[in-house]
């Protein structure tokens, strides 16, 4: 299950290390086993390729259809009542800013990722990012799914541990996008640390 937070920036917190910034948030209980950035922001990058490709056609579509709308206004000419030449190419560009938003997905991500910090207590993995608005979001360890790591073992790499549904209006259709740590370093390292917080967690549940 996903639990977060969300703020502003604090310009005074973003001057401290990953470290201090995660302490500041743990219960007195909780112990902080591993906290870093992403070492790979191309991981991040890479991670937003879908919007990308989609982002290209639709992208193209808005620029062809904006231009064949302004075409009465390239020509000199006045179809329909008064300023209709001109308002009718402006419902281009709500889709133009929306399309190129998409193109620019990576970019935006590669960006958040310096902005990002990971970390594994002994109760909960955390995400905390810092821009456009701090947001902090935590899962218990007890709840998580699969772990599923990908690149080498030695990284950078990912492991993913949950899943987020995401509704398309258009297709009406759900699907599930994998949530975790994304371009870090020595994934399998970490994913045998999570694997050993478990099982302590659950020692502690039968004692």
């Amino acid at each position: 299950m996903l639990f977060g937070r969300n703020g502003n920036l604090d310009s005074q917190r973003a001057n401290l290390t990953p470290r201090q910034q995660i302490s500041g948030e743990l219960s007195p209980s909780e112990k902080l086993i591993w906290v870093d950035r992403p070492a790979s922001a191309s991981h991040h990058a890479f991670s937003s390729i879908g919007s990308f490709l989609f982002g290209i056609p639709f992208f193209a579509f808005a620029v062809f259809w904006t231009w064949m709308a302004s075409e009465p206004l390239r020509r000199g000419g006045i179809d329909g009542p008064p300023g209709f030449s001109y308002f009718f190419p402006m419902f281009g560009i709500p889709f133009l800013l929306i399309g190129l938003a998409m193109l620019l997905t990576p970019l935006w991500s590669a960006f958040a990722a310096k902005h990002t910090i990971y970390a594994l207590t002994n109760k909960r993995l955390i995400i905390l990012t810092r821009y456009p608005v701090r947001n902090f979001q935590f899962w218990p360890l007890e709840n998580l799914d699969d772990i599923t790591r990908t690149g080498t073992a030695d990284g950078p790499g990912n492991l993913y541990f949950a899943k987020k549904a995401h509704y398309n209006s258009k297709t009406r259709r759900t699907t599930l996008k994998a949530i975790g740590f994304i371009g870090i370093d020595q994934p399998l390292k970490l994913e045998q640390a999570i694997l050993e917080a478990q099982q302590s967690l659950k020692s502690s549940a039968k004692d």
